[in-house]
């Protein structure tokens, strides 16, 4: 491994940190796939997951991403891992990815109770469809949402992880648009995707399932008929205040360029009744984080020069007024991001630090704040890369391709 020192950008003292040090943690051959999970902080614990090739590579570090220990979590019959997600509370660790055993897609989980350092056997939770599976954890309350082709389902434990005995399965009535999501709060919980209407295409609802037993029981609403979707929404919930969000894109103003308008529900009743919001617009669905009352939305919107930008929105008061949005790309002499970005950012919140990481002309970009109503910092390159993936102050991605090897970098900011 060697340290580079990236930055510094010009800060106040509100600002998380102005400098990072790179380092490289693994190198792989640049014709595999890879696929990660943004980093999880607990404390002085950091832990991050990938795929390099038919392996899913878990790694835990105890000194603040200072030193890393490096655990192996899949099976040995399993091949094309992929949608590698992780969740973190207290000492106990939840990690699941989608596998191949025998010609079938899986979703696959794995639980630690000591920090990230074991791990009880991998365990199947049921057969995957087209999109990833997603942890939220709550209290030893756990859940899991995956889809199949016909079906899109909701795991629930209640013993941390240990037993599953809550899996419903909700049909489709037709194909599954983008990603699910899943969000739970004690014995709530809030999950829900979108397809499209197979007898009428330009439909594509959004249906949200919500139970208030831990999972045994669910009630299944449509939240809207119009195509208010993009390549992922997400439901998110605030702790603090019990009130759940979910974003997405409406796609019925949508311009085959610019894209539609940000949208936000907000339900104060435990997903019963949900209040909608248009927010600014935007071309691809917008990444969300909630801390306490305030709620982050970002996303890539294009412009008619053909140029884009990224995109910050905040909300100080539980999304009931919004400041204009941020363009994150940076001030004169910062590059913004091309129209043809493949990735969209990432974004963290940990403690009181706001963090994201975003590409640009090929390299990757981070950007922090303490306090994100005095501003923001200036972006840090972190220099050249793709799938970028960040939290609080950890950055994961993976550099350009050098012959048959491409590395996997890691930068510790301060």
């Amino acid at each position: 491994m060697f340290g580079l020192l990236c930055g510094s950008a010009l800060v106040d003292p509100v600002w998380a940190f102005n400098s990072c040090i790179t380092s490289v943690l693994d190198s792989r051959p640049s014709q595999l796939p890879m696929d990660g999970s943004d980093p999880v902080v607990v404390g002085t614990n950091v832990y991050m997951a990938y795929t390099t090739g038919n392996e899913v590579d878990f790694l835990t570090s105890h000194d603040s991403g200072l030193t890393f220990a490096r655990h192996r979590l899949d099976r040995s019959n399993q091949t094309s891992p992929a949608h590698v997600h992780i969740a973190a509370l207290g000492a106990r660790v939840y990690v699941t990815w989608v596998a191949t055993v025998d010609t079938v897609a899986q979703v696959f989980f794995r639980l630690s109770t000591d920090h990230g350092n074991n791990f009880s056997p991998a365990i199947a939770l049921g057969v995957s469809g087209d999109f990833s599976p997603h942890i939220t954890v709550s209290g030893l309350g756990v859940s899991v949402d995956y889809g199949t082709t016909s079906n899109f389902v909701v795991a629930s434990s209640q013993d941390g992880g240990v037993t599953w005995p809550n899996s419903p399965a909700f049909a489709l009535q037709g194909s599954v648009l983008g990603e699910g999501w899943v969000a739970r709060l004690g014995e709530t919980i809030v999950a829900g995707w979108s397809e499209v209407n197979p007898s009428n295409p330009s439909e594509r609802p959004t249906y949200v399932e919500t139970s208030v037993d831990g999972g045994a029981t669910y009630t299944v609403s449509q939240l809207s008929t119009i195509p208010k979707s993009g390549t992922e929404r997400q439901v998110e919930v605030s702790s603090t205040t019990g009130i759940f969000y979910i974003a997405a894109t409406d796609l019925s103003v949508n311009d085959h360029l610019l894209g539609g308008n940000q949208v936000l529900w907000t339900s104060l009743d435990s997903g019963t009744t949900w209040t909608e919001q248009v927010l600014a617009p935007g071309t691809d669905a917008p990444m969300m984080a909630v801390k306490g009352s305030t709620v982050y939305l970002t996303w890539r919107q294009n412009l008619a020069d053909g140029t884009s930008f990224i995109a910050l929105d905040y909300s100080l008061d539980s999304g009931q007024t919004w400041a204009t949005p941020i363009d994150l790309s940076g001030p004169v002499g910062y590059p913004s991001p091309v129209p043809d970005m493949t990735y969209l950012p990432a974004l963290s919140l940990t403690g009181g630090l706001f963090s994201e990481v975003y590409e640009s002309q090929g390299s990757v970009f981070v950007r922090s704040s303490g306090d994100i109503s005095k501003g923001i910092s200036m972006p840090i390159n972190l220099g050249p890369g793709t799938n970028a993936m960040i939290g609080g102050k950890n950055v994961l991605w993976l550099g350009p391709a050098t012959g048959q090897n491409q590395a996997i970098y890691y930068a510790r900011c301060s």
